[in-house]
């Protein structure tokens, strides 16, 4: 039998689950095992006893405001901040103890950081009620979370995270910017750029994780990814989601350009076994294989859509891929990957190629492909084998490349011609791959707008190409922010003008200190100084009218470090007061304190 008991509390639990409602700070718990006087080990000697043992457990609970409300977060935000708008905690704090239904909204600006930004498995939102992280809609910057080259980025292990409107940069060499191993998430409008492997990768959280903890149904929305390079130019894509991968990841309205290695990677490979199907749609990858100054780097497809001949299903639907290194379509051997309604232009190597190594079938389908070229020549792959039904490849909607005859023409001898294109101009010069402009830009609502680049006229056959259309991003209202009682005054006898503070008080000083908070007494619960719940022996509290009047006794104030200290009167209305009280070292000149404290 184990028994349970939380100190200061009449509630006793016994073998059961009933819940415990813990309070802000340290919880300490007094715990009896009784072993049950039958119970013998697995190899039947019995205890050296079977008497009650009892032990103390510590429970420390902290959380910034309650479900529904906003945790603000600034680039000099600290862990010693409330939260509110005007007193910000930092980004590792706010992510820590976000709680499902808050907001975290980061203030525009850079964050200089030095360690990975980590959502743990567990540390989750719920299907109703998400922890979002967002940009501060009002600012006039977004805010750039730059880690300095030094780490990973951000590792996203929960579930139900929503994520808007921020920068990712400057990830170490070899590590990620973003990796999603949870589930359930929403990255939306999300700028990774300049890291040292992949911007945005989706895969397991663990080694050991099996396909049960794979990440699943997440959502990449409206995201761009570019000028992302490992020293070797060998792994970094602008995106991925590739190895340990289960089913439902979306990729809709993103752009990858200029990335080291490939536009978007769904690479799998027989050791790990098949990856769910990813759907990938209203997307555009261009100039990968290049970087931005045109460095001729890495492999270079568009979107790359397999590995080592596994069956993956994986669909890319209306979307757009152009002046890429290598291939602008390629199946990468998977044997069945799923196109419609897309346009792939003057890649270097194949604009389309669906082929298979080693399985003896394919399932190839293909509805709508247009494949365009000017001023090159390079042939179509295809390379169908088994049971593959090849009308689902060569279909009348789908125009492929002929280079003896050099023009894109379906089954039926219908010819694309430049006139199906509002323009092909993709502003690159083909000496040294650089861009003068980019052409691909975004709408107010983050869905991407070509500019005219590759879209289709009224000459164009109207069952092929893509017609770039997308998913608007969310418009999320910023909450309230965390409730708070407002302080009245804070006084006492021996009290002087602090150098950071309204109120401070000289080392060692024996005073009392009283802090009147607009606030019922009723409600009060408890005191936390430095984030640490105080024993209420070192205070009192009374009601003076509908104010709370908290005493803090001479005996502590005295006992405290040179420093200043945050005070928080918690409520059991949800609402907090803070205030802060600088203790002064005894020595030095106070010359300039000396004056009456507010």
């Amino acid at each position: 039998e184990i028994t349970t008991r939380l100190v200061g509390s009449e509630m006793c639990i016994r073998d059961s689950k009933k819940t415990i409602k813990l309070h802000g700070g340290a919880n300490y718990f007094v715990i009896t095992f009784t072993p049950d006087p039958n119970f013998k080990p697995l190899k039947g000697d019995a205890l050296t006893s079977y008497e009650p043992y009892t032990f103390e457990h510590v429970v420390t609970y902290k959380a910034i405001g309650e479900a529904g409300e906003a945790i603000w977060v600034a680039p000099d935000g600290t862990s010693q901040g409330s939260g509110y708008e005007s007193n910000p905690v930092d980004i590792y704090t706010a992510v820590k103890y976000a709680q499902p239904g808050q907001q975290i909204i980061l203030k525009g600006g850079k964050y200089s950081l030095s360690s990975t930004i980590k959502t743990e498995r567990g540390h989750s939102g719920t299907a109703d009620s998400n922890i979002v992280m967002m940009a501060d809609p009002n600012a006039t910057e977004r805010p750039v979370l730059d880690f300095n080259w030094t780490c990973a980025g951000m590792v996203l292990a929960g579930d139900y995270w929503y994520f808007k409107g921020f920068d990712v940069t400057h990830s170490a060499d070899a590590l990620k910017g973003v990796q999603v191993s949870g589930s359930h998430n929403v990255l939306d409008q999300i700028n990774t750029y300049h890291n040292g492997n992949t911007g945005i990768q989706i895969s397991r959280y663990l080694s050991s994780d099996t396909w049960d903890n794979w990440p699943s149904y997440n959502l990449i929305l409206n995201c761009t990814s570019y000028g992302n390079a490992d020293k070797g130019y060998e792994d970094a894509d602008g995106f991925a989601a590739k190895l340990t991968v289960a089913d439902g990841n979306v990729f809709d309205g993103c752009i990858s350009y200029n990335n080291a290695d490939d536009g978007w990677d769904l690479f799998a490979k027989v050791e790990t076994g098949s990856i769910g199907s990813v759907t990938l749609q209203n997307c555009v990858a261009y100039g990968n294989g290049y970087l931005e100054d045109g460095t001729n780097a890495g492999n270079g497809n568009g979107f790359k859509m397999g590995g080592d001949s596994l069956s993956g299903y994986h669909r890319l639907i209306n979307s757009v891929a152009y002046n890429n290194k290598a291939k602008g379509i390629d199946s990468n051997s998977c044997p069945d990957i799923q196109v419609t309604s897309s346009t792939t232009f003057n890649n270097e190597s194949y604009n389309v190629a669906f082929y298979t190594n080693t399985a003896a079938n394919t399932g190839f389908g293909a509805n709508g492909i247009l494949s365009y070229r000017k001023d090159t020549n390079v042939s179509e792959q295809f390379k169908a084998k088994g049971t593959q039904d090849e009308s689902k490849i060569y279909g009348d909607s789908n125009y492929y490349w002929d280079t003896t005859a050099q023009k894109s023409s379906n089954k039926s001898g219908a010819t694309v011609t430049d006139d199906w294109f509002e323009s092909v101009d993709t502003a690159m010069d083909h000496a040294t791959h650089v861009y003068a402009s980019h052409k691909v830009t975004r709408n107010a609502d983050n869905t991407i707008n070509m500019n005219g680049l590759l879209v289709l006229t009224d000459k164009a056959a109207a069952n092929t190409g893509a017609r770039m259309t997308g998913t608007p991003s969310a418009k999320i209202e910023v909450p309230e922010g965390i409730k708070g009682h407002k302080t009245i005054s804070i006084t006492g006898k021996d009290v002087v003008k602090g150098n950071t503070t309204d109120v401070a008080v000289i080392q060692g000083t024996s005073t009392d200190i009283v802090w009147t908070i607009d606030a019922d007494a009723s409600t009060f619960d408890y005191i936390m100084v430095d984030d640490v719940v105080l024993d209420a022996s070192k205070y009192t509290v009374v009601a003076n009218g509908n104010t709370t009047v908290v005493t803090f006794k001479a005996s502590y104030i005295k006992s405290l470090k040179a420093a200043e200290h945050t005070f928080r009167a918690c409520f059991t209305d949800g609402y907090i007061a803070e205030t802060k009280l600088e203790v002064l070292p005894k020595t030095g000149d106070f010359s300039r304190n000396m004056i009456a404290a507010v």
